[in-house]
């Protein structure tokens, strides 16, 4: 029996009666993701949904839109379309689109590193500079996200001292956890159209890795960006949190972002 006490928060049962539903052709749901600056200026990643009658076929049809949640120092936050996917969780012909932010007179705010990174990229085109990114992140359990998924409580598993030898690119009960969420999210990410190109897991328990790219240009920082909001959203389904903090476990390896860059 289940315990009353606890409130169901997800049920995909539920919810598959109701995504099954006919969508009318011309109700497109567009969910805006972008990174609210925070009033830390630290920044999360938000999504917010908007209908159109149209499929949009690049992220410019879509129309710059109010947050709706302001800042100490922004009483305004207005979301510039940028990049378009497709949604990979209520699929058809529904869409995801990276947005910039700005403030209410068009200019990027402070914790808006897309708009500089564009300049950059603009003067180095000739170059034709391409980037890969290895993603390193933490599965994190539960609601607390105190500690690592699958580790002993107030525990560590194993050697902390050679933990690589043990748990990098591991298969085996013990060995690895996290599996299924490392799965689903390759597969969201192809199919949204992020260039994503393979996967492992890492030196830690609970620990992956995957790799993005090769990317020319801006397309790296929007396809990182939009594969970590997937990553959020699939692990959530499981109630299981991510970290990308660099030192997830004091004592233990870090968890990086690696670049690789060619002309």
């Amino acid at each position: 029996m289940a315990d009353k006490s606890t409130p169901l928060t997800s049920n995909a049962a539920f919810l598959a009666k109701y995504m099954s539903l006919n969508q009318p052709k011309d109700k497109i749901q567009v969910t805006y993701v972008y990174l609210h600056p925070g009033n830390d200026g630290l920044g999360h990643f938000c999504g917010k949904t908007r209908v159109v009658s149209e499929v949009p076929k690049q992220a410019s049809d879509l129309p710059i839109w109010d947050s709706g949640v302001p800042t100490d120092s922004c009483t305004e936050i207005l979301l510039r379309p940028v990049q378009l996917y497709d949604d990979p969780f209520r699929r058809g012909d529904n869409k995801l689109v990276l947005c910039d932010t700005l403030s209410a007179d068009m200019k990027p705010l402070p914790s808006n590193h897309r708009a500089s990174c564009v300049e950059a990229m603009e003067a180095a085109k000739l170059e034709h500079p391409w980037f890969g990114l290895e993603q390193e992140y933490m599965m994190m359990d539960g609601y607390d996200r105190k500690w690592p998924l699958g580790w002993p409580k107030n525990g560590y598993p194993e050697d902390i001292h050679l933990p690589h030898v043990i748990y990098h690119s591991a298969v085996g009960t013990g060995n690895n956890v996290g599996r299924d969420v490392m799965e689903a999210h390759f597969r969201a990410c192809l199919y949204a159209g992020v260039n994503i190109c393979g996967e492992n897991a890492e030196a830690m328990l609970a620990q992956w890795e995957y790799q993005v790219g090769p990317c020319e240009g801006i397309r790296i920082g929007d396809d990182v960006m939009m594969s970590r909001y997937i990553l959020l959203r699939v692990a959530e389904e499981l109630q299981i949190g991510i970290s990308f903090d660099p030192r997830p476990i004091p004592g233990w390896l870090g968890a990086g972002a690696h670049m690789n860059f060619s002309t």
